[in-house]
């Protein structure tokens, strides 16, 4: 009997995305032969890597990654459609990845973007790589969109955050799916919604770590401290308002691809445990890399019985 084509879905997630990478090793060295690979946003910049043959590259990069390089990035263009412009975003792409075209890769890789002007996916088969991973990027008040002739395209993510059906569309017979977003509980801890003991009004250890680390970064950030410490002792257990907001965005995100998922299932679906790190945190890539890692270990099993030749349907 045959071997089953393998698709593998990377799903979208920004700095969390590179969870991914950790899978793709631990894929590879179980002898798990991806036959394509389809991403959404930060899942197309990590599959466009590995189906180029520069995951090696991307992983160098990964891991080098500090604040200061973060923000050498950013190029911010007031009264834009974006707060920034992607530019050297697309630079960087084009310095790692090459003018390469889709048709041209390793194996066959998609990337998932949306046009907001009918609504609608586009999936990205054919033309330059970086074009497709540009386009799958462009988070919706972040990036500004990608203008193509009559399609305005953003992220991805906004239709379909773990591109099964993209995989499945390609010829898969097997998909894994990679969602990142998952992990709502580990995030609602992080930022104070659920209870600890705090009872003497301070920073807990992992939020003076939060505040050591984007130190430099966030305007004003010791008086930031000094008032979210000054909050605490008044209300020891209450989020604030940024934790409010990031776990809120987590909450759409969890929810979005959870809907998606439920509509195309994967064979085997991986959710690493990821959501105590901010999905800014880029320069958090070594851990993240080690949970992808971990996590795909544990799912081995499974994903070899859905590769048996003649397994049932494990969906």
């Amino acid at each position: 009997m045959t071997k089953k084509k393998f698709g593998l879905a990377l799903g979208g997630g920004a700095a969390l995305g590179w969870a991914h990478i950790g899978i793709l090793r631990v894929l590879a060295e179980n002898g798990i032969e991806v036959d394509l690979v389809a991403g959404t946003s930060m899942g197309s910049i990590v599959g466009g890597s590995f189906a180029a043959g520069k995951l090696d590259t991307l992983e160098e990069h990964a891991r080098a990654i500090t604040w200061s390089k973060m923000l050498s990035l950013a190029d911010m263009k007031l009264g834009r459609s974006g707060l920034f412009a992607g530019d050297k975003v697309v630079r960087m792409l084009v310095d790692n990845l090459g003018g390469v075209n889709i048709e041209n890769l390793e194996l066959p890789f998609a990337a998932v973007a949306v046009d907001l002007v009918k609504g609608e996916q586009v999936v990205f088969k054919s033309g330059l790589l970086t074009d497709a991973i540009r386009a799958s990027i462009s988070l919706p008040g972040i990036f500004a969109p990608v203008h193509r002739g009559d399609q305005w395209l953003v992220d991805g993510g906004l239709v379909n955050t773990v591109p099964v059906s993209v995989c499945r569309d390609m010829g898969a017979e097997v998909v894994v799916g990679v969602n990142v977003v998952a992990d709502y509980l580990s995030r609602a801890e992080s930022v104070g919604l659920l209870d600890t003991d705090n009872s003497d009004g301070s920073l807990s250890e992992a939020e003076k770590k939060e505040v050591e680390r984007t130190k430099g970064v966030i305007a004003k950030l010791q008086e930031w401290k000094q008032v979210v410490s000054e909050r605490r002792q008044r209300e020891p257990k209450g989020p604030g308002l940024l934790g409010i907001g990031v776990s809120a965005g987590s909450l759409v995100m969890r929810e979005l691809a959870k809907g998606q998922l439920e509509r195309n299932p994967p064979d085997v679906l991986i959710e690493p445990k990821v959501g105590q790190i901010m999905s800014f945190e880029f320069h958090r890539a070594s851990e993240l890399i080690e949970i992808g890692r971990e996590c795909a270990k544990s799912r081995m099993d499974d994903i070899r019985a859905a590769l048996e030749p003649g397994s049932r349907d494990l969906r």
